[in-house]
């Protein structure tokens, strides 16, 4: 599987599987630019939260939190763990504790991705400090990775897509 189905295959899951009465899906307002097309192929209507301040080229903190808390509880967010593409602009790790505890209050459901890791500090545990925080004190979280990058692959897709969930029971459903 490539990343990019991994993607796909983990949006028509959360179609499958979230309450019909999620209809959107919130990106940031810079992207890769295949989000555009496989969110709403997988039903969602793509919607933006700020991320990127074009006028400091660096994250739009304010914008991003307060983006984060206006939405409708429960929104399914796609956010990159690191190397964030195109922008390059990475959150601290204060600045993503800062928005873990809205996305955490707000019963927001994470869906990261991933296909730099190792690439924006030189360490595959760093880039994934985001996804690892968050995932080891809250299961509303899922991740399409790209090994393609890493691996060295660019001619071969190869990628993998993991949920974390907070039951056998939501396993299983899953």
């Amino acid at each position: 599987m490539s990343g990019t189905n991994a993607l796909q295959l983990g949006f028509k899951l959360m179609r499958f599987n979230m309450p019909k009465t999620v209809t959107k899906a919130y990106t940031t307002n810079v992207r890769w630019s295949l989000h555009n097309e496989i969110v709403p192929r997988a039903g969602f209507e793509l919607c933006f939260i700020r991320y990127y301040d074009p006028v400091t080229k660096g994250l739009d903190l304010k914008g991003f939190l307060e983006d984060l808390e206006s939405i409708d509880d429960e929104s399914l967010i796609l956010l990159q763990t690191s190397c964030q593409n195109p922008s390059g602009v990475d959150p601290s790790k204060d600045e993503w504790l800062q928005a873990f505890e809205i996305i955490k209050r707000k019963r927001h459901f994470i869906f990261f991705d991933t296909a730099y890791a190792g690439f924006a500090h030189h360490e595959f545990e760093e880039d994934l400090w985001s996804l690892r925080t968050l995932a080891g004190s809250y299961y509303r979280v899922m991740l399409a990775q790209s090994f393609s990058k890493n691996f060295g692959l660019y001619g071969e897709r190869v990628g993998s897509l993991h949920l974390v969930t907070s039951s056998a029971e939501e396993t299983k459903i899953m």
